[in-house]
């Protein structure tokens, strides 16, 4: 693990691996850690970058009186992949996902090619015609939001983390690991509110790298498969692979399949910048 520091406040990462860089976003209530499975296989043959974002990790709180904007996060994003020396493989999960298109599309020079693994871009539901879809996922944020207004940071925890990964298993998880999800519901609220209302719409993915790959569980949630769903369709050139059997939290529950996916992904873009034989 190493430390640096933006704009006075510390930023976690974790730098493994020679060879093409790729750099890892984790989603909400996570750290780099979460894709400690992949990271070490895809360190047989790259480098592997993970950050960890703002209130996660070893990275620094965001301060709870300051509007989270996706140029906060990607600002973090940058310094870390700064560090690779030159253009990385971006690879986001979720809220990273929807955090590392954006960034992608801010910073086309600086990202060779993307890996979107239902990225949680829920804004790009507001101009589709699918109000119980939205309903689903916007009543979610507005509830978890007052409740973490409200200091129900508990309730807030319990509420998300029951949606995304089912109730067993939220119960199930060791309590230091509960207490940390719980104290990091503040910076969720913030998430939401920068998810549902301050991304790019439709057209910024437009500007998303030619090798562009889009992942999805096949027993995900409605609002994150029609997210893939909506971008599929803007991106018909986009390559795409299903995890059979995985729901959202596939890079967890289903490693080595998202490992191949990524790798597979990472050989065609390979494959892609070669030059041509004369």
């Amino acid at each position: 693990m190493a430390v640096l520091n933006l704009f006075t406040r510390a930023v976690g990462y974790s730098d493994e691996g020679d060879g093409q860089p790729i750099l890892l976003v984790h989603g909400s209530a996570t750290s780099r850690r979460f894709w400690n499975p992949i990271a070490a296989e895809l360190t047989a043959r790259h480098r592997v970058l993970a950050v960890d974002l703002f209130g996660y990790g070893e990275s620094a709180p965001w301060p709870a009186e300051r509007m989270l904007t996706p140029a906060d996060e990607g600002a973090l994003i940058d310094a870390v992949a700064a560090r690779a020396g030159g253009p990385v493989h971006l690879v986001g999960h979720s809220y990273g996902g929807a955090l590392a298109a954006e960034y992608a599309a801010r910073n086309p020079g600086r990202v060779a090619s993307l890996v979107l693994i239902e990225p949680s871009a829920f804004n790009l539901l507001r101009a589709a015609e699918d109000a119980a879809i939205r309903a689903e996922i916007e009543d979610l944020a507005l509830a978890h939001i007052a409740l973490v207004l409200h200091g129900r940071l508990a309730e807030a925890a319990e509420l998300f983390m029951t949606y995304w990964v089912g109730t067993e298993a939220w119960r199930a998880m060791p309590e230091a690991r509960r207490r940390a999800i719980v104290a990091a519901m503040p910076k969720v609220a913030a998430e939401w509110r920068l998810i549902c209302f301050r991304l790019g719409g439709i057209a910024t993915y437009a500007r998303l790298p030619r090798w562009t790959t889009l992942i999805c569980g096949g027993a995900t949630k409605r609002p994150s498969r029609r997210i893939v769903e909506l971008v599929r369709a803007f991106l018909p050139d986009a390559g795409y692979a299903e995890i059979a059997g995985a729901a959202h939290m596939a890079p967890l529950t289903h490693p080595a399949a998202v490992t191949a996916a990524i790798a597979a992904h990472l050989a065609g873009a390979a494959a892609e910048s070669r030059p041509r034989a004369a």
